[in-house]
């Protein structure tokens, strides 16, 4: 996207703000945030002001922190207004970080009164949350802020947020932790959360002695070694049989938490792959029946109902990732049958996932399916997804197919003017052979 966005929030906030960040920046947004994206070397109060001018959208967090005793939040969406005013932008989208109530009305002075009442009038997204997020509040607010900049949103858990281990710890601690040991948890991760953030060496140093410690703490944890296993997963050189080994462990530790199936069954599917590239078929196989099994009783806990909050961020991911090691069994109807599961969400999530409807394709062809019948369900899918070029590239091969040579052109012409890639150029190029 070519929209610029100023993120807006007070620093007591930082913990959400960078969630946000994060998952924004992975989102493709070019989003501007003080902390991250500011030049230490500049005037502060110009650098800010000066990217708020030039912004297109002002995401706003607000709480009490954010209209507390600090005059920046103040003067950042003074500025904003003032902007509105003189040329009709940016948009400003507001993501309450707690519930409404008084502090909303609760003004410092009047001239915060007269900006923080225009606010007021505009309608909210909610990101308030106590522990889990059982309503799937984040998410729902993500969807909707991407909406709002015309980008799709995919969930993604590259390392795991900050958050989750406030969750368990909070749900936890006020039987089992005092507050100290509670805080010396907190804050190792905290630091290692930071290390990645600023890209320092020895990350995995920091997580094995914070493993240490959240080990002596006596009560058994899952986020530790369940997010070092991830991180493990997503290094430019992954480490899978070290995180299979602790994605195994959490099977056992938490029997009913679908995190460690799943985990422990992406990984095998990946160690699968690599056997698959050096030609050892038979070893790739095996791993892929493995995959299958343990990603199988992930999907089976995710719809127990003391998994509820994880079903709506995991099970999309879990059955697409079992229609992928059943396509690679070559098992043609079982991986179609989770596809078309995994389609169902995806609609329903308004998500989109390119693979997916690659792989469904392929499936279709490989079982014959007619082609009138995929043409049809691609018509489908491109009334809802209308800005996804696969569609249109998949829509013009097929139209190819069966003689329709304009409806193929058109297509093919489509999916080269929402992607110039290569591939689309050369199959338009074809077409016009």
């Amino acid at each position: 996207m070519n929209n610029k966005v100023f993120l807006s929030y007070s620093w007591k906030d930082t913990q959400i703000a960078a969630r946000l960040y994060n998952d924004l920046v992975h989102s493709n947004v070019p989003i501007w945030r003080d902390q991250i994206d500011g030049d230490p070397t500049a005037d502060f109060q110009k650098e800010f002001l000066q990217k708020i001018d030039e912004c297109d959208f002002f995401i706003m967090l607000d709480s009490p922190n954010y209209r507390g005793k600090s005059n920046w939040c103040y003067t950042e969406v003074q500025r904003c207004l003032e902007n509105q005013q003189r040329r009709s932008g940016p948009q400003i989208i507001v993501c309450l970080l707690q519930e409404d109530g008084p502090w909303r009305t609760q003004y410092k002075n009047e001239q915060h009164k007269l900006v923080f009442e225009q606010i007021n009038r505009l309608k909210y997204l909610r990101l308030d949350y106590e522990g889990y997020d059982n309503d799937n509040k984040y998410d729902i607010a993500l969807n909707a802020i991407c909406e709002k900049l015309e980008i799709r949103y995919e969930n993604w858990n590259r390392i795991p947020t900050y958050q989750d281990l406030e969750d368990e710890i909070a749900n936890i601690a006020k039987t089992k932790y005092d507050e100290q040991v509670a805080n010396i948890i907190l804050d190792g991760y905290r630091n290692i959360f930071n290390k990645i953030e600023l890209h320092y060496p020895n990350v995995r140093e920091s997580f094995l002695l914070w493993m240490d410690d959240c080990n002596n703490a006596k009560t058994p944890l899952f986020f530790p070694r369940w997010t070092y296993a991830v991180w493990l997963v997503n290094q430019d050189e992954p480490n899978l049989e070290e995180a299979r080994n602790y994605f195994l462990e959490l099977t056992k530790l938490f029997p009913e938490d679908p995190r460690g199936f799943r985990g422990y069954g992406n990984v095998i599917a990946a160690i699968g792959n690599d056997f698959f590239e050096i030609g050892d078929v038979g070893e790739a196989s095996s791993c892929y029946n493995i995959s299958v099994k343990y990603l199988q009783k992930a999907e089976s806990l995710l719809y127990e109902p003391k998994n509820q909050h994880q079903k709506e961020i995991c099970l999309f991911g879990v059955l697409t990732n079992i229609g992928v090691s059943l396509l690679c069994l070559g098992d043609y109807s079982e991986a179609l049958r989770y596809n078309s599961t995994a389609l169902d969400v995806m609609k329903a999530q308004n998500l989109f996932r390119e693979e997916l409807v690659n792989d469904t394709f392929f499936i279709m062809k490989k079982m014959e399916y007619d082609t009138l019948f995929i043409i049809d369900w691609l018509k489908q899918l491109s009334l809802k997804y209308k800005l996804e070029p696969i569609l249109y590239q998949l829509l013009g091969l097929c139209y190819n197919d069966v003689g329709e040579y304009n409806k193929a052109y058109a297509n093919l012409s489509k999916a080269y003017e929402l992607c110039p890639s290569e591939e689309n150029r050369q199959f338009l190029n074809n077409m016009r052979i």
